[in-house]
């Protein structure tokens, strides 16, 4: 939980005003509902659903956000696929490599290569849990060229490998 909140920039001590968010509501309201009923697997999906808040959270707290780091940001969620590097992206914005990073780390709360794989990783579950295509089409799919990599990546992120969690979103669609 630490290191999610650092790496949203939600340390100790920040304060982010709430507004009437029904996506925020909706969230919480998912979450209250999961430490209720408790079924099966309830503990991983009350962590994705905690993250979720945390993630809408942040993206509330954002405020008179730099435009160009918002045009670099849109970009990203879009072409999160492609090979891009911070040179390429400071271009973009008409600034240093160094002023760019520390700019959009200081906007968006983590480093642009960390908002590409957290962007790599949304689409990831999102296909796993919705797609029958393999997990080394998945993984070229979302930018990763090397497999094995992305696996491990996975493991790293999410606790268990590709192939584990469909299967466990499988079994917990079956159930409901």
């Amino acid at each position: 939980t630490e290191e999610i909140l650092r790496q949203l920039g939600l340390d100790e001590g920040t304060v982010i005003p709430l507004n009437s968010d029904g996506e925020l509501a909706r969230i919480s309201a998912e979450l209250i509902k999961e430490l209720q009923l408790q079924s099966d697997g309830f503990r991983m999906s009350c962590r994705g659903l905690l993250i979720s808040l945390l993630v809408q959270l942040k993206r509330n707290s954002r405020r008179n956000t730099d435009a160009r780091i918002e045009k670099v940001r849109a970009k990203l969620t879009v072409d999160y696929a492609e090979e891009i590097t911070n040179e390429q992206l400071a271009e973009m914005c008409g600034m240093s490599v160094s002023g760019f990073a520390h700019q959009f780390k200081k906007e968006i709360g983590v480093s642009p290569r960390e908002y590409i794989l957290q962007q790599r990783l949304s689409a990831a579950l999102f296909l796993l849990e919705n797609t029958n295509r393999t997990v080394a089409d998945i993984s070229r799919r979302v930018g990763f060229e090397d497999n094995l990599y992305f696996s491990k990546f996975f493991r790293s992120r999410i606790g268990i490998s590709p192939s584990d969690y469909r299967n466990y979103t499988l079994n917990q669609s079956e159930k409901k």
